[in-house]
C-alpha cells in the first residue's frame, strides 16, 4: 500500500523514499510505523492535481483502516494469550505474595474477551483468586472487587442497557446515551458482560461468606444511600448489582440483602429528576422479595407493606404522588417477578392494585392495571386458602399479612359477590327531621364503599330519587371518618359540578340537608366581571373551621379551568354527568384537569345516544378503564354499529348483542342504578301516551316541498361524487330534517325558509294561523280535555301570570300541565295559541330568555300556586334538575333524537313529593318524520336498559366473581374473541343457551336489532340543539 501511495506521488513529478527496515518486530509495530510515515506525505503538493490527489487520500484511509484492524485483532489475541496464560500460572503454581502481574493479565482478559469460553475460563479464574486471597491480599481483592463493580455498571444510564425491555416502553435512558458512539457502547457491553460473569463465579464460590468475603461488595451497594449527595447514576449502578447478585446468592448471605430493605424503601420515597431511578430500585426490590425464601421471603414482604405499601392509603393527598408512584412501582414488579409465589398475598395486592387503577396519574394506573390482570388469575387459589384459623400459630411477619389478607378478601367479597356493605350513619350530620329511605342509604354506603377503597362511580338512579341528598350525605360521612376533627377541617374542598339552573338548589339542599357541616357554600356562578375579581385579590373562600362547598356551571368550568384545576379536592361531583359525553368537547378536556380525591358522576340517563357516552363518564371517573377511545370503539362501538346495518349476519347480531353484554359486566360494579318502580312504591304511576295528530292541509303541503327540496338536494351526492370541495350533502340533510321537524309543529317556523316559495299568496298569509298547525290545534283539544277548561276558554280573565291571584277556587283546574318545546319560537307560537284560543288558561313561562335569578322563583311559584295551569318550558332549561311537582300532566310539542332528554324532562313530575298519577303525552305528526324519531328513541332506550341496568333487582353489584374479574383483568379484544367463540359453539348447541347467557333485555335487542339504520344515518341525525336558548 506504501508503494502504491509513492507511485501515485512519482506520476506528477514528487519523489519519495520508501521506507527502510521495520524497527518493531511485530505485526502490529511494523503496521503502525508504516501507518505513522505515510500520514506525513506531503498531500497538500498534490491538490494542484485533483485525480491524483484523490487517489493518494482513498489509498492513505484504506491504509489506516487496515492498520485499526490489525490493532484491534493483536491486542484481542495479546489479551487473550495474556489472560490464558495468568490461568494457567495460577492453576499450577502457588500464588506469589506481589500478584499484580497476574491480576492485571486477567482483569485486562475479562474487559477486552469476546468469546464467551475464554472469557469464562478468566472468571473462575479471578473468582478463585478473589475466594483464596481474601484474607491474604484485602486491598488487591478489595480493587478487584471496586473494579468489578464499576465494569458492571457500564451499561447502567446508556440505550441498550440492563433495563431495557424490563421497566417497559416508557422507561428513558439518561442524557449520555446521546453522544455514545456504536464502537464506544459495543466496548462497555463488552466490558459489562465480563465483568457480570466474575460476579457470578464469585456469588458462586463464596457461599454463604460473600459479604464477609468480598466486604467491598456490600460497601459498593450502601453508596447508594450511605454517600451524601449521591448522583441518581451511582443509586441505579448500586441496584443493578444487587439485581446481578441476588439470584446467585446462598441462602446464608440473605440476611445481609434483608439488611437492605429499610434503606431502599427510603430511596422509595425520594425525589428523582428521572423516573427511571424510582424503577430501577422497585425492580431491586422485587428481586430481593423474588430470590429469598421461607422466612426471609415473609420478613422482605412485612417490611415491604410496612414500608412501601402504607402509600396505598394515601392515594388523595396531593404530596404523595411520589411515594404512590414508588409502591406501585414496587407492586408491579414484585407481581411480575413472583409468578405464581405470589398466592399467600394476592388479595391485598389485588385491593391495592383495584384503587389504583382509576388514579389520574397515567403511569400509576398503567403498572396497576397491568399488575391487576396478572394476579386475576391466582384469586381462586388464594380465596380458597382458609389461614385465618391457624393465624395465632404463624409468625408476627406472616400474621400481619394474613390480617391485610383478610380485609382485603372482605372487599373482593363485598365488590364482586354483592355482599354486605358496611353501613354508614350519617344521622348526627343530617338536619333533625330528615332521615334517609332504605334505598338511600344504601346509595350512601355504596359511595362510601367506593371512596373508602378509592373507586369511583356513576349514581345513575332514576331523575327524582334523591340523588343530591344522596351525594351530600356521602361527602359528609366520607370526610367524618377521619380519626380527628382537626383533619375535617383542613380537608381539601369539594367542587360540584352542574347545569347554571340548579346551581341554588345545590347550595340550598346542601344548607337544608346538612345544617353547620360545610362552613362556607361558594356559589361560584357569578359573572365573569366578579369572578375574576375574586380569584385575583383573595381566591375561593375558606375555613379552618369546616370543609368548604363550591358550586359552580359546566360553562364556567371550561372558561376557568385554569384556575380551577390548580385546586386540590376532596370530592369533583358532577350533576348531570352525561352532559361531558362528547370527548372532543373543550368542556370534557376541562373535566379531566381536575384533580380530586374522589370523583362521582350524577346522572339519571348515563347512557344517552349511544354506549360512547360510557366512555366519556369512566374516562372521568377511572382514566384509562375502558381503554383508549379507539380501542373502545373498535371492541364495542363497532359491532354494534355493524349490526344495525340491513344486510347484517346472525353472526354480527350474535357479536353485537354479546359486546353489549360485556360492556354491561364491566362497568356494572361501578354503577348503582334503581329505577323508581324498584323503590318507590308509594309514588303513583306514570303513564305515557303517543297521540297522532294528522297534518294539516298547508302542513302536508310544506311537507311534499321540503321532501322534494331534500331528494334534489342529496340525488347528485348519491348518484357521483362531489363536484365541488365545499359542498356539504351532510350539513343540507341536517337542514332539511330540521326543515321538516318545524313543518310538523307549526307553519310560522319555516315562513322565512325558500320552502314558501312553491305556496300561494293566500296559503301564505296562513302561516302564522295556529289553526292551520295539527299540533297546535291537539294541544288546544288536549288542554281542553286534560285541564277540563272549556267550560270557561273564553272567559273574560286572560291568562297571564299577573291575573293568577285573581282566580278563585272555582276557575282552578284539576289537572296542572307541563307544556315542553325545543324551541323558543315553538313556546312564542304556543303563547299565541293559548291567547287566541284558551284565554282563561294562566301560564308561566321558563326559557333561556329568562334570568337566572329568577328561575327558582318561577319553580317554587308555579309547585305553590295551584292557579297556575300551565307552564312553558323548553328542555334545555326545564328539562334538568327541577322538580315541578305541582304538575301531573306532561305534553311535548317537540321531540328528541336523544330519548334521555324528554325522559329527563317528563320526570320534572314523576318524582318524590307526587301524589297524583302523571300522564305523559308525545304530540306526534302522523306519517311524518317524528314517528321515525319514537323508532330511534326506542332502540336507544334498549341499548341503555342493557348495559347500564343491573341484572338482579338487589344489587348492583350482585355478579359472579370470577365473571367481573375476568372482565376487568382481560383486555376487550382478547374477551371479545372468547366469547365469539362461546357463541358460535352455544349456537350449535341451540340458540336458547345464546339468550342465557345475555343480561336481561339483550335477547330482545338482538331480535329487533335486524330493522335499524346503518350508523350514517345515526350520525346525520345528531346536529346541535339551538344556541338561541342556551
Amino acid at each position: 500500500m506504501e508503494t502504491r501511495i509513492i507511485e501515485v506521488f512519482s506520476a506528477v513529478g514528487i519523489s519519495l523514499q520508501p521506507a527502510g527496515k521495520p524497527d518493531s518486530v511485530s505485526s502490529a509495530g511494523i503496521s503502525r510505523q508504516i501507518a505513522e510515515r505515510i500520514a506525513l506525505f506531503p498531500y497538500d503538493q498534490l491538490q494542484m492535481h485533483q485525480k491524483e490527489y484523490e487517489s493518494a487520500h482513498f489509498k492513505r484511509q484504506d491504509l489506516f483502516l487496515v492498520d485499526e484492524l490489525v490493532q484491534q485483532s493483536f491486542s484481542r489475541f495479546y489479551h487473550r494469550i495474556q489472560g490464558l496464560g495468568s490461568c494457567a500460572f495460577c492453576e499450577l503454581l502457588p500464588i506469589p505474595k506481589k500478584s499484580g502481574f497476574l491480576v492485571k493479565a486477567l482483569m485486562n482478559s475479562i474487559k477486552e474477551e469476546e468469546e464467551q469460553v475464554f472469557r469464562t475460563i478468566s472468571a473462575q479464574t479471578i473468582a478463585d483468586f478473589v475466594v483464596g486471597q481474601a484474607n491474604v491480599q484485602k486491598k488487591c481483592v478489595s480493587k478487584i472487587i471496586s473494579n468489578l463493580c464499576n465494569s458492571a455498571g457500564a451499561l447502567v444510564g446508556l440505550s441498550g442497557g440492563p433495563f431495557d425491555g424490563i421497566l417497559g416502553s416508557s422507561s428513558s435512558p439518561v442524557k449520555q446515551s446521546e453522544s455514545v458512539s456504536p464502537e464506544v457502547l459495543k466496548k462497555a457491553k463488552v466490558r459489562a458482560e465480563g465483568a457480570e460473569a466474575t460476579l457470578r463465579q464469585i456469588c458462586k464460590r463464596a457461599e454463604d461468606s460473600l459479604f464477609e468475603t468480598c466486604r467491598a461488595l456490600e460497601d459498593y451497594i450502601s453508596t447508594a444511600w450511605n454517600q451524601p449527595n449521591v448522583d441518581e447514576l451511582t443509586i441505579q449502578r448500586s441496584m443493578h448489582l444487587i439485581v446481578l447478585i441476588l439470584p446467585h446468592i446462598e441462602s446464608g448471605a440473605m440476611s445481609t440483602c434483608l439488611s437492605w430493605f429499610d434503606r431502599l424503601a427510603q430511596l422509595m420515597q425520594r425525589p428523582y429528576k428521572d423516573h427511571q431511578t424510582r424503577r430501577i430500585v422497585a425492580h431491586a426490590v422485587a428481586i430481593i422479595c423474588k430470590y429469598t425464601q421461607g422466612e426471609h421471603r415473609e420478613n422482605a414482604m412485612l417490611v415491604v407493606y410496612n414500608s412501601i405499601f402504607v402509600a396505598f392509603s394515601q392515594t388523595g393527598t396531593a404530596d404523595a404522588t411520589e411515594v404512590l408512584e414508588g409502591a406501585m412501582m414496587v407492586l408491579d414488579r414484585i407481581v411480575h417477578s413472583l409468578g405464581s409465589d405470589l398466592v399467600l398475598y394476592v388479595p391485598s395486592l389485588v385491593h391495592y392494585a383495584m384503587k389504583t387503577m382509576s388514579s389520574q396519574f397515567k403511569l400509576v394506573r398503567t403498572l396497576a392495571a397491568g399488575a391487576f390482570a396478572d394476579l386475576v388469575p391466582l384469586i381462586p387459589l388464594q380465596m380458597d386458602l382458609k389461614l385465618h384459623e391457624s393465624s395465632k400459630l404463624l409468625p408476627d411477619a406472616l400474621r400481619t399479612i394474613v390480617n391485610q389478607n383478610a380485609v382485603s378478601r372482605t372487599f373482593l367479597e363485598s365488590f364482586t359477590e354483592g355482599k354486605a356493605i358496611q353501613h354508614v350513619d350519617v344521622k348526627s350530620w343530617l338536619a333533625p327531621d330528615l332521615s334517609l329511605r332504605v334505598y338511600q342509604q344504601h346509595g350512601v354506603d355504596w359511595l362510601c364503599f367506593m371512596a373508602n377503597n378509592n373507586l369511583h362511580g356513576i349514581l345513575a338512579d332514576d331523575m327524582g330519587l334523591g340523588k343530591t341528598l344522596q351525594s351530600l350525605s356521602a361527602m359528609a360521612a366520607r370526610l367524618s371518618m377521619s380519626s380527628t376533627p382537626d383533619h375535617r377541617r383542613a380537608a381539601a374542598p369539594c367542587l360540584i359540578v352542574c347545569p347554571p339552573i340548579i346551581v341554588h338548589h345545590w347550595t340550598q339542599e346542601a344548607k337544608k340537608f346538612l345544617p353547620g357541616f360545610f362552613e362556607s357554600i361558594v356559589d361560584y356562578s357569578l359573572p365573569a366581571s366578579e369572578r375574576k375579581t375574586l380569584n385575583r385579590d383573595s381566591g375561593l373562600p375558606s375555613s379552618d373551621h369546616g370543609p368548604t362547598l363550591i358550586v359552580t356551571t359546566y360553562a364556567i368550568l371550561r372558561t376557568d379551568i385554569d384556575y380551577l384545576s390548580g385546586i386540590d379536592y376532596s370530592f369533583v361531583v358532577l350533576d348531570e354527568a352525561h352532559l361531558i359525553r362528547n370527548p372532543s368537547t373543550a368542556l370534557f378536556r376541562a373535566v379531566l384537569e381536575l384533580r380530586a380525591t374522589h370523583r362521582v358522576a350524577l346522572s339519571g340517563t348515563p347512557l344517552q345516544n349511544n354506549v360512547t357516552d360510557l366512555w366519556a363518564l369512566f374516562e372521568f371517573l377511572m382514566p384509562g378503564y375502558l381503554g383508549e377511545f379507539a380501542e373502545f370503539r373498535r371492541e364495542f362501538v363497532l359491532p354494534i354499529t355493524k349490526s344495525k346495518e340491513r344486510n347484517a349476519t346472525t353472526k354480527q347480531k350474535e357479536l353485537a348483542a354479546i359486546a353489549i353484554a360485556q360492556l354491561h359486566q364491566k362497568v356494572l360494579p361501578f354503577i348503582l342504578r334503581r329505577t323508581k318502580d324498584q323503590v318507590l312504591e308509594e309514588l303513583p304511576p306514570k303513564i305515557i301516551s303517543n297521540v297522532l295528530l294528522p297534518l294539516s292541509s298547508l302542513q302536508k303541503r310544506l311537507y311534499s316541498l321540503a321532501s322534494s327540496i331534500e331528494t334534489e338536494t342529496t340525488a347528485p351526492s348519491r348518484s357521483t361524487k362531489t363536484r365541488k370541495p365545499d359542498t356539504k350533502p351532510l350539513t343540507n340533510v341536517l337542514t332539511n330534517l330540521q326543515l321538516l321537524r318545524k313543518i310538523c309543529v307549526h307553519p310560522a317556523l319555516v315562513a322565512d325558509s325558500n320552502v314558501t316559495r312553491g305556496l300561494s299568496t293566500k296559503e301564505k298569509k296562513g302561516l302564522c294561523d295556529w289553526k292551520n298547525s295539527g299540533k297546535m290545534t291537539g294541544l288546544r283539544d288536549l288542554l281542553v280535555e286534560c285541564c277540563d277548561v272549556a267550560a270557561w276558554d273564553q272567559g273574560s280573565c286572560q291568562g297571564s301570570a299577573a291575573d293568577a291571584d285573581g282566580l278563585d277556587e272555582s276557575n282552578i283546574s284539576p289537572h296542572r300541565c307541563l307544556v315542553f318545546a325545543h324551541l323558543q319560537g315553538t313556546l312564542d307560537l304556543t303563547e299565541q295559541m293559548l291567547r287566541d284560543a284558551l284565554p282563561g288558561v294562566t301560564y308561566r313561562r321558563l326559557d333561556g330568555k329568562t334570568p337566572h335569578a329568577k328561575r327558582a322563583d318561577i319553580v317554587q311559584h308555579f309547585n305553590s300556586d295551584p292557579s297556575i295551569d300551565v307552564l312553558l318550558l323548553t328542555t334545555s332549561v326545564g328539562g334538568l334538575g327541577l322538580t315541578l311537582t305541582g304538575a301531573d300532566t306532561v305534553i311535548f310539542i317537540e321531540h328528541s333524537w336523544n330519548p334521555f332528554v324528554d325522559l329527563q324532562a317528563m320526570d320534572r313530575a314523576h318524582r318524590i313529593g307526587q301524589k297524583r298519577t302523571v300522564r305523559v303525552f308525545r304530540l306526534i305528526m302522523e306519517g311524518s318524520l317524528e314517528q321515525h324519531i319514537l323508532n330511534l328513541q326506542e332502540f336507544k332506550e334498549q341499548v341503555a336498559a342493557t348495559v347500564v341496568q343491573k341484572s338482579d333487582a338487589q344489587t348492583s353489584m350482585n355478579t359472579n366473581t370470577k365473571g367481573v374479574l375476568n372482565l376487568l383483568q382481560a383486555s376487550s379484544s382478547a374477551v371479545a374473541a372468547k366469547e365469539l367463540r362461546a357463541s358460535v359453539a352455544a349456537k350449535k348447541a341451540g340458540n336458547d343457551k345464546i339468550a342465557a347467557a345475555l343480561p336481561q333485555g339483550a335477547q330482545e335487542l338482538l331480535d329487533q336489532i335486524g330493522d335499524l339504520w346503518d350508523e350514517s344515518q345515526y350520525d346525520s341525525l345528531a346536529f346541535p340543539e339551538p344556541t338561541d336558548d342556551e
